[in-house]
């Protein structure tokens, strides 16, 4: 991996794969199996990520301090949702059966709907 790590390493299980996530400053998100082979990259433009992953389904959500929420296909680095929640955020999302909890600066904890594939922004409420 070319550059300095600035999130991870982290490790993700999704059913029989592990996988092993870092961002890096030149090569952005990198996912890895448990070989260390390279599986996949993605460019997050400035986007600095906060707290571990959070394995859903078989995608995985991370966290920006940006306030973006994004929903990444373990198995290609695609993007499947990026939700804004307008708040800056400090911490990974607790997943609950219909709604996620987002823990943000300042004491404040937003209630989102999961994000499903191509949700643009469904909201956050206090």
């Amino acid at each position: 991996v070319e550059g300095r790590f600035t999130w991870g390493p982290y490790t993700v299980d999704s059913d029989s794969t592990s996988y092993l996530l870092a961002f890096s400053d030149i090569d952005g998100l990198v996912a890895c199996d448990e070989t260390g082979k390279r599986l996949w990259t993605k460019a997050l433009d400035k986007t600095v990520l906060i707290g571990s992953p959070t394995l859903l389904e078989s995608d995985c959500l991370l966290a920006s301090t940006g306030g973006d929420l994004l929903r990444i296909s373990l198995t290609d680095g695609r993007i499947v949702a990026k939700v804004q929640i307008g708040e800056p955020i400090s911490g990974p999302p607790l997943v609950l059966p219909n709604a996620l909890l987002i823990p943000c600066d300042e004491g404040i904890v937003l209630t989102v709907p999961v994000p499903a594939a191509s949700t643009e922004n469904p909201g956050a409420s206090r």
